[in-house]
């Protein structure tokens, strides 16, 4: 039997997704069972660990905010013995974690940088999508975000594609898109969009109304993923970018046909040609592709 890895991550969310995002399959081969503190059971995942796959090439439990569990804590002998399965724990620190884990685990643990190097990892952050920032600017930017650096990430992206082929003349036009605009609310709209999800579709274009989003910034990144489902699906390595986005686009490539994905970049591109001799309303437009889902 292969040894099975055992492995607790310590960190913020951030790390932990990270972490997992690199450990975790994301191919059909896998069988993973998930829990958190809300939903864990202890029987379950006990029969999980110990029950030989006949369907699967592999297994993998994961259980999320294990510090919150009090089972593991009092049953930590079931998770430390030879299995079936891998597992992955997490937890904010190790305050609340048993020993037994602690010792029989790898532990993978988020090392704190000091201010100043997490303002650089912004400098650096944004200077690998094109975009070169001060000191203090990058400092302005950390602390808008909440110090949450996935968001910063994101918002990267999202800067990069909005000035593409365009020269940024000043850091206010950074902070204003920045300072209006919900990033979170322009990726969930985007992802629930290319899932067919209509409902949460028009969930999301109103919230985005209401908080006076920016259109024009959001039409180009969703014609940007509408691009990379469309190469994806012709060939997945035309595409690169981190495990979760990739795995992003992969759910949407299996709701779109390339016929329909090629209707929608051709009427994304006549939008774009309109925008720069005309006046557009990216909000209507938007809600007439998802009157199509």
């Amino acid at each position: 039997m292969t040894t099975k890895k055992k492995i607790l991550i310590i960190g913020s969310s951030n790390f932990i997704e990270e972490k997992l995002n690199e450990l975790v399959p994301k191919d059909d081969h896998f069988e993973i069972k998930r829990f958190n503190e809300e939903n864990f059971s202890l029987e379950e995942a006990v029969e999980f660990i110990f029950t030989y796959s006949l369907f699967y090439q592999d297994k993998y439990l994961i259980v999320k905010n294990i510090d919150k569990i009090s089972d593991i804590s009092k049953n930590a002998h079931h998770f430390v013995e030879s299995g079936e399965s891998h597992i992955i724990f997490t937890a904010e620190n190790l305050k609340n974690v048993d020993k037994l884990i602690i010792d029989n685990f790898e532990n993978v643990k988020e090392q704190k940088l000091s201010y100043k190097d997490q303002v650089v990892q912004i400098m650096e952050i944004f200077n690998s999508k094109g975009v070169k920032l001060e000191f203090n600017e990058a400092r302005e930017i950390y602390e808008l975000c909440g110090r949450n650096i996935e968001l910063i990430k994101q918002e990267a992206e999202k800067i990069s594609i909005y000035f593409h082929n365009r020269e940024i003349e000043s850091f206010d036009e950074i902070i204003k898109l920045i300072s209006f605009t919900n990033v979170g609310t322009i990726f969930k709209f985007i992802e629930s969009f290319f899932l067919k999800d209509k409902k949460s579709v028009l969930k999301y274009i109103n919230d985005m109304v209401m908080a006076n989003e920016n259109f024009n910034m959001i039409f180009y990144i969703f014609s940007k993923r509408a691009i990379e489902i469309f190469y994806y699906k012709v060939n997945p390595d035309l595409v690169s970018g981190h495990a979760y986005k990739i795995s992003q686009i992969k759910a949407a490539a299996n709701k779109w046909k390339l016929e329909e994905l090629s209707k929608l970049i051709e009427k994304l591109y006549n939008i774009d040609k309109r925008l720069k001799t005309s006046a557009v309303s990216l909000e209507n437009e938007l809600i007439s592709f998802v009157s199509n889902l």
